[in-house]
């Protein structure tokens, strides 16, 4: 239990813990004065879907009900749109801490990239129950279950003290890279589809905007992998 306890941070210690560590070396040094951290890459493709999704639906039943209802029905409108509402919500939040990560001195943000995983991890079971209620039980193995097991294995590898962590830390967050690769295969495949049968440029929009946001994600992931 001991052992337990000494990997497991506390919140409240590491989000204080700016106060009392030497500034000298922040994660990553220059990262800290841009939006080319993890966190903000995350959350600017979280919203961009969100935004994006919630506009378009809003458009196509404009003038048969109210702006209000219409947003209402996309966020909550089914049990499959409400779970995955609440899966983005989670996974805004992990982008947050990801953020503050990446402000706070090396010890402290270590601790913060692990709680970070975990609430990502977390926000994947919504994500895959919403992807399966869908219909796409393909997408939500590869993208959702895999996701969900790189990011929670990242997560709870610290407290096991394993001699190679490392190592293994990095196949975990390899593996979140290999859960993009098909979805986003997908959408140039519809996207390209697209333009071949010359179909209304409507149809693309969408898609296109999807794949921005899978490779911001893919960029954040990268880049937990090279600025550790």
């Amino acid at each position: 239990m001991g052992h337990l306890k000494k990997h497991i941070p506390s919140t409240v210690a590491d989000f204080r813990s700016v106060r009392n560590e030497p500034r000298g070396a922040v994660v990553p040094g220059s990262a800290r004065r841009s939006l080319a951290t993890p966190g903000a890459l995350y959350n600017i493709g979280n919203f961009l879907a969100m935004g994006a999704g919630a506009m378009l639906h809003v458009i196509d039943v404009w003038g048969r009900t109210t702006l209000q209802a219409a947003v209402l029905q996309y966020f909550v409108g089914t049990t499959e749109a409400a779970w995955l509402s609440l899966s983005m919500l989670i996974f805004i939040l992990a982008g947050v801490i990801y953020g503050r990560a990446y402000r706070v001195p090396p010890r402290a943000g270590k601790r913060l990239v692990q709680y970070a995983d975990l609430v990502a991890g977390l926000a994947a079971i919504p994500f895959t129950l919403s992807l399966i209620m869908i219909g796409e039980g393909t997408i939500a193995l590869v993208a959702g279950a895999m996701l969900g097991v790189a990011k929670l294995g990242s997560a709870v590898l610290p407290v096991f003290g394993l001699h190679h962590e490392a190592a293994i830390d990095e196949a975990f967050r390899k593996l979140v890279i290999l859960s993009r690769l098909p979805s986003i295969l997908a959408l140039l495949w519809a996207i390209g589809l697209t333009i071949a049968q010359s179909g209304p440029m409507a149809d693309a929009v969408l898609p296109v905007i999807m794949t921005i946001c899978f490779f911001l994600w893919l960029w954040a992931d990268l880049l937990l992998i090279s600025k550790r």
